[in-house]
């Protein structure tokens, strides 16, 4: 037994500590220039994608949010993927049809990866940009994602998620704690070559690049992951900023969490032939 405890710590001490350590030796030895690219002369077309369920209370907020970003109005499109909802999230996205904001509804509940599958037949720009409902984008965020792909050779640009603890809960504390450890490693594995999965908060993809993901997978992780395997960079930019309020218990989040690794795993067995040993680093990664 007790060689099965230090097993098991010593792969928690690998995952925490370790991998870090040589995904940072590594990016500081063989990395890329940590310097943004400048932004476009042009802005090109981009859709701002966002799937609800059920989002009434938030659904507004995060249109407004989107339509006052800084990007040209001409140049910008919303579009809602409306999953399966019986509140009034549909009723107010199309309170804003008149500012350019589309609502692609499924009759039945079939979860995130469903409805951004659906949607996405229907998106015809260039870039898309994926958010959740329950995020609000800074200013420059769209801008500050699009940029990458300046660089033929990037598919995804993913952003970094700042928690907000208004009600100073320890669960939210802990939580903004470890996104920034999180974002931290995702920032070295970007210099290095590319980053595992993105932030469902806020990420951007090359439209001709997205494959339809199985329905009981995670999107942030499935589409990068396909993505990757066709040949392209996954890539974050610390200045383009989503922001999410931490209002949950610590039984709430362990559930969410739990969720989240499932779905991952389920994608990595769905599509473990991308993982070839020839692309060692990702790999190892």
């Amino acid at each position: 037994m007790i060689y099965v405890i230090l097993f098991l710590l010593a792969l928690v001490f690998y995952c925490y500590f370790l991998y870090p350590l040589m995904i940072f030796s590594m990016s500081a030895v063989r990395g890329r220039s940590a310097a943004p690219p400048r932004f476009w002369d042009t802005p090109p077309r981009v859709t701002v994608l966002v799937a609800a369920h059920n989002e009434g209370g938030s659904i507004g907020n995060k249109i407004k949010n989107t339509l006052s970003l800084e990007y040209p109005a001409e140049k910008l499109e919303v579009v809602i993927a409306a999953d399966g909802c019986t509140d009034d999230t549909v009723e107010i996205a199309r309170s804003f049809a008149g500012r350019g904001v589309k609502v692609i509804e499924t009759p039945e509940h079939w979860g995130k990866a469903a409805a951004v599958n659906t949607a996405m037949q229907h998106v015809d720009s260039e870039f898309v940009v994926l958010s959740d409902a329950n995020s609000a984008c800074e200013p420059e965020t769209v801008r500050c994602l699009l940029r990458h792909f300046r660089d033929d050779g990037i598919g995804v640009v993913c952003g970094r998620l700042v928690y907000k603890n208004p009600g100073n809960l320890s669960m939210g504390g802990a939580e903004g704690a470890y996104a920034r450890y999180d974002q931290w490693i995702r920032r070295q594995e970007s210099k290095l070559d590319s980053t595992i999965g993105a932030i469902g908060a806020a990420y951007a993809v090359r439209r001709r690049l997205f494959s339809s993901i199985e329905d009981d997978v995670c999107d942030d992780f499935a589409v990068p992951l396909l993505i990757y395997a066709k040949g392209y960079r996954v890539v974050c930019d610390e200045e383009a900023v989503a922001c999410e309020e931490t209002n949950e218990n610590t039984r709430q989040a362990f559930d969410r969490k739990k969720r989240t690794i499932l779905r991952e795993l389920v994608a990595l067995k769905k599509y473990w032939n991308v993982l070839k040993p020839s692309r060692k680093l990702f790999w190892f990664q």
